[in-house]
């Protein structure tokens, strides 16, 4: 099961792939954190170099993790 967590009480680890919430429930992005440290949206562009800060003054409140592999569909391959 997948677990929601919020942008606050834990970082997001180095190569994870995941949607990032938005704090008002409006809606969500897929994002991932490089094995650089830093955020890329999911056309592969470089956004920030401090994600978690990044995300939460973007207005994000909450991030979940995708299962390895994980495609959406339309997502590039």
């Amino acid at each position: 099961m997948a677990t929601i967590n919020s942008i606050h009480s834990k970082s997001i680890p180095n190569g994870t792939r995941f949607v990032a919430i938005y704090a008002d429930g409006s809606g969500a992005d897929l994002f991932r954190i490089g094995d650089d440290g830093h955020l890329y949206n999911s056309d592969n562009e470089h956004i920030d170099s401090a994600p978690d800060y990044w995300l939460y003054a973007a207005g994000y409140g909450y991030w979940m993790q995708l299962p390895k592999g994980f495609k959406f569909w339309g997502e590039r391959q």
